[in-house]
């Protein structure tokens, strides 16, 4: 099925998936609005997720920073 679909396209709506998800929308409320804005079935969508992972698509290349967080008085790194 995404076979047959060129590779730019399934980046574009993995892109526009993570980022309506990130809009703190349910995944599949997501995935329906992903599929309508880019004229697929919501089957064909989830078909190109594992892709976008195991690719590491954008935005899912993006470094996150650690965050911060103050505990009783002082500063630390989340990951001490």
């Amino acid at each position: 099925m995404q076979d047959s679909m060129p590779e730019t396209r399934q980046r574009e709506s993995s892109l526009a998936l993570v980022e309506t998800q990130d809009d703190r929308i349910a995944v599949t409320q997501s995935r329906s609005i992903t599929a309508a804005r880019y004229s697929l079935e919501v089957e064909q969508l989830v078909a190109i997720e594992p892709a976008g992972v195991k690719g590491n698509w954008p935005p899912l290349d993006i470094t996150v920073p650690t965050p911060r967080f103050v505990t009783q008085g002082y500063e630390r790194h989340s990951n001490e």
